[in-house]
């Protein structure tokens, strides 16, 4: 879980200073995310966290395209 908000952080920056790194981060944020929401799911009880992870790797899924 640490993983993924770390390089949501490192994107959302990127992203934002129009790097052109930012991309290239979004999928493997994508990545990161959908690996943490699996995480979270399999832990159980943390609805809310997957939910999340999802929500973020579907965002940047769609911003890495």
């Amino acid at each position: 879980m640490a993983a993924c908000a770390e390089i949501c952080r490192t994107t959302a920056h990127l992203l934002l200073m129009d790097s052109v790194h930012g991309r290239h981060m979004a999928r493997e944020c994508a990545e990161v995310c959908e690996a943490c929401a699996t995480d979270c799911a399999r832990v159980g009880n943390m609805d809310s966290c997957v939910a999340a992870c999802r929500a973020c790797a579907k965002a940047c899924a769609a911003l890495a395209a």
